[in-house]
């Protein structure tokens, strides 16, 4: 995707390159940052990963809104500095849950589900017959 095209458009007109680059910036953070929740919902491998990765990019795009936050237009700022702030802390809450604990939560219900889950974690998990088997 040429990204010099996407912000020369006609729809970007009055609004600062810096402004757009950071809302580019900032929703592909959110978006692997949500896409991380799911995973380590399903104890999928990859999610500890996402949300790492997730966790200090927004930090850093954080540091660097805040140091360049002189663009003029505070609605805008605060908006984008609450979705980052929401989702940055569940992300947080997500990254830092041991799993024997969120598989304990999952199954509450089935001790001896969580049980197998929590002894044979490593074990992939090919078949998608085997993953209905699970959570029948």
């Amino acid at each position: 995707v040429p990204l010099r095209s996407r912000i020369k458009k006609a729809s970007f007109h009055g609004i600062s390159k810096r402004r757009v680059v950071f809302s580019i910036a900032v929703g592909w953070i959110l978006s692997i940052l949500c896409l991380g929740w799911p995973f380590k919902w399903m104890f999928w491998k990859g999610s500890q990963t996402m949300l790492a990765f997730g966790i200090s990019a927004a930090v850093f795009l954080f540091i660097a809104m805040v140091s360049f936050r002189n663009d003029g237009n505070r609605h805008f700022s605060r908006k984008v500095f609450v979705r980052l702030g929401i989702i940055w802390l569940t992300s947080s809450f997500f990254y830092f849950i041991p799993e024997d604990q969120l598989i304990d939560f999952v199954y509450r219900n089935r001790p001896e589900r969580a049980k197998e889950l929590k002894e044979n974690r490593f074990i992939e998990q090919d078949s998608l017959d085997t993953w209905q088997e699970w959570h029948k």
